[in-house]
């Protein structure tokens, strides 16, 4: 089974360009401390309520969080040969230091060959700044982690439909795409084809033991790949994540969110 990218992000080498989030995980930066409106209908039954207060925002997430990486999702019960979702940004992040960020993927940190990390994500990306990113990365084998930007600006109630599949007739070949266009090159990945169970993640990084960062992602339609370039089925759990301070909220038959408490 795999699990979601414990590794060292904050500690590769960063280029304003293409690797902007590993500045901010490691600069100061003043919190844009604020309220955020959900986006109602689907899931405001789960969520409880359309308004999360100011001074909620003003003050961070109300869980006290463990220095590290905290997560909450869902991972697909077999391998397949990739992942969809309609990925929506419920409510203005909050973060207090490191980041947060939901995304779709597959692959892991022991995933690659001879257990090296090896892994492909989409998704958002949060800084403390209070600024969002559409973003992919990208992690071969004994190679540092590869952050590309899709989109520099994304908003409370925004959705992008993201997939990771493998090529039709070349498995062991991944493309990211963003509302059905490509983005980047074909990558590939050894040893993938028929291995890998992808991933829906909710992810917060906190560089010191604090208030938790807060975050609400809503994955919509969340579907599984048949095989390379095949068709899309609903997809079916085997492992949940909810760790201390975030939880998973199944919507179904084919959604989910992931939020702070």
């Amino acid at each position: 089974m795999g699990i979601p990218r414990r590794h060292a992000r904050q500690a590769a080498a960063a280029t304003p360009d293409r690797d902007t989030r590993y500045f901010y995980a490691n600069v100061p930066r003043k919190v844009l401390r604020q309220g955020s409106v959900l986006v109602c209908g689907l899931v405001a039954s789960i969520l409880c309520t359309c308004f999360i207060p100011a001074a909620r925002g003003q003050a961070g997430g109300s869980t006290l969080c463990k220095r590290g990486y905290k997560y909450a999702g869902l991972q697909s019960a077999t391998g397949t040969s990739g992942i969809r979702a309609n990925l929506k940004i419920l409510a203005q992040p909050v973060v207090l230091t490191g980041h947060v960020a939901g995304w779709v993927g597959v692959g892991g940190p022991n995933a690659g060959p001879g257990g090296t990390a090896q892994w492909l994500q989409v998704g958002y990306f949060a800084f403390p700044d209070g600024s969002m990113q559409l973003y992919y990365e990208v992690e071969l084998p004994n190679s540092a982690p590869q952050y590309h930007v899709v989109k520099g600006r994304v908003t409370p109630g925004e959705a992008h439909l993201v997939s990771i599949r493998e090529v039709s007739g070349h498995p062991g070949m991944w493309q990211i795409r963003v509302d059905g266009v490509p983005v980047g090159p074909a990558y590939f990945l050894a040893g993938s084809h028929g291995r890998y169970q992808p991933q829906g993640i909710g992810e917060s990084w906190n560089p010191t033991a604090s208030e938790c960062n807060t975050y609400a992602w809503l994955f919509r339609g969340v579907e599984v790949a048949k095989g390379p370039g095949g068709s899309w089925v609903v997809a079916k759990s085997s492992h949940q994540w909810h760790d201390a301070g975030y939880s998973l909220k199944l919507i179904p038959p084919d959604s989910f969110a992931t939020v702070s408490r």
